[in-house]
């Protein structure tokens, strides 16, 4: 449970699921730092090296339990199919406090499509901001939910989306907004309206 009435710098560490108490928060499951440490290098080995197996091995030793192991698999596919395994894994990383070293060389031409801490693979970023312009600026309707039809998107990251999508049609000029987050996420140069 979120503490109440914490600090605020306390309360966004505990948001970033970071934790002082040698802990890391996962989607609600405590899991020790050693542990998430571990499966991140397992990840690293299986998802970036090719070393198929890692991550079934190290659940093998009987260290996690199965609320962190379900907590993980959504993470490890996550990764999988972000179309950029070592930027996905790196951002997790970071996440969780555990980063080592600097960023994973070439990530600045895979920019970071993010939407409150859930990575957003580049092909879904693309085709979300395309329906997104023709449904709030074009006034097309249904093209957002069209595209979640085609299952291209997972349960977090339909999720965020749909939260953004609300932020924008609230921001009073959505065609601006989407503009800016096109611009943020690194999906090309210019105005969204080249989408047609």
């Amino acid at each position: 449970l979120k503490p109440t009435g914490c600090a605020f710098h306390f309360c966004a560490l505990f948001d970033q699921g970071v934790s002082a108490m040698g802990a890391i928060n996962v989607d609600g499951v405590w899991i020790p730092r050693h542990l998430v440490e571990q499966w991140v290098e397992a990840a690293h080995l299986e998802l970036v090296d090719g070393r198929e197996g890692e991550i079934g091995r190290l659940y093998d030793r009987g260290s996690f339990s199965g609320p962190m192991m379900q907590r993980l698999d959504p993470l490890e596919e996550h990764v999988r199919r972000s179309g950029y395994a070592q930027q996905a894994l790196y951002e997790l990383e970071v996440r969780w406090g555990v980063a080592n070293g600097p960023p994973p060389g070439g990530m600045a031409a895979h920019a970071a499509a993010e939407v409150d801490g859930v990575h957003i693979p580049p092909k879904l970023a693309k085709k979300w901001l395309k329906a997104a312009h023709k449904e709030m600026v074009k006034h097309k309707q249904g093209k957002i939910g069209k595209l979640f039809d085609k299952r291209i998107a997972d349960q977090r990251e339909m999720q965020v989306l749909e939260r953004l999508e609300d932020q924008i049609r609230g921001s009073g000029n959505p065609k601006l907004a989407l503009d800016d987050l096109k611009h943020r996420w690194g999906l090309g140069h210019g105005s969204s309206s080249s989408s047609s």
